[in-house]
């Protein structure tokens, strides 16, 4: 694999411009077998990613804050046979519309992304959500449950966590990590993420540096949008009638586990698989495991079988 190869180049004077980089990600896109798109959703353009057995069933794969369509594509390589993929862009991130009078709660992200469904005709899909997806995600399957057919939550947001994380810790001192300035807090912040970052060739660092940094302002107003808003399901949880596997890092500093153990606590239809020596983004850090286990989740779905509640950690 070209991307591959790169890596494995010494990178430190070596210089690409973004339209290369910009091919970079594009044939890992068409590695995967993936093809990008794009709706429209009220005010907004939404980019995507199609891909997999077009006619099988639908898997939605949902990025966190900060992140783009492109974070589940080798997680979902072992869903491509089988599945039909959608991976979008949510509203005001990546290549998605971003306007700075709409407000970025999660209630009115939430209802942005079922208009999403709604215009690719997606019903009783398989969703799996990453962080601020995973919090979108049980948003709407409490609010629009013809959308969902069950759902895999992979370190996610939307509840008080019993044990402040590092990044709650941070936040309520005032310190917003994701408002990024220079490429030394790109590094820092890769670091505090993820425990296990994958290879990423220097020039792509540089340039999703340059990106994050470009986007400093934005970030500035999601966030505080999102944190003005409401954000503990637990007292609603019992309802979510979906089946749910829940994937989440013994080392996450973002979201804590004991906020695994509250969503496997109060959902009665849920396992929870606890992933050792990993942070906060598993479909980056460990992505093969991660596909295996969603694989797994969504194909015992499909088959109709019920999946027996309990904690595995591996």
């Amino acid at each position: 694999m070209l991307v591959q190869a790169i890596a494995r180049m010494p990178m430190r004077s070596l210089q690409l411009p973004p339209a290369a980089i910009q091919t970079l990600f594009e044939l890992r896109r068409r590695g995967a077998g993936l093809a990008r798109k794009e709706t429209q959703v009220g005010q907004f353009t939404l980019p995507y990613l199609e891909g997999g057995n077009l006619g099988g069933p639908t898997v939605v794969l949902i990025h966190g804050f900060g992140d783009t369509k492109d974070s589940f594509v080798d997680a979902s390589r072992a869903l491509a046979k089988t599945h039909r993929l959608v991976l979008p862009d949510l509203p005001g991130f990546s290549e998605a519309s971003s306007p700075h009078d709409f407000t970025y709660d999660l209630v009115s992200m939430a209802d942005v992304v079922a208009g999403f469904f709604d215009a690719l005709g997606i019903r009783g899909a398989d969703v799996v959500g990453s962080s601020l997806g995973g919090a979108i995600t049980v948003q709407l399957s409490l609010t629009r449950p013809e959308l969902l057919r069950s759902m895999v939550l992979v370190s996610a947001a939307g509840l008080r966590m019993p044990t402040p994380s590092p990044l709650q810790l941070r936040l309520d001192a005032g310190d917003n990590p994701f408002v990024l300035q220079t490429h030394d807090d790109y590094e820092a912040f890769t670091r505090f993420a993820m425990e296990k970052p994958p290879p990423i060739p220097a020039p792509v660092r540089r340039y999703l540096a340059d990106t994050a940094i470009r986007r400093a302002e934005l970030n500035t107003k999601i966030m505080a949008d999102l944190l003005a808003g409401d954000w503990d399901f637990t007292p609603r949880l019992r309802d979510v009638e979906a089946p749910s596997l829940l994937l989440w890092g013994d080392h996450d500093r973002f979201i804590d586990l004991s906020a695994g153990r509250v969503y496997h606590r109060e959902m009665p239809r849920s396992k929870l698989v606890i992933f050792h020596g990993i942070g906060h983004i598993p479909q980056y850090e460990c992505p093969a495991r991660t596909g295996r286990y969603i694989q797994g989740f969504v194909e015992a779905q499909a088959a109709g079988a019920s999946r027996r509640r309990g904690v595995e950690a591996v």
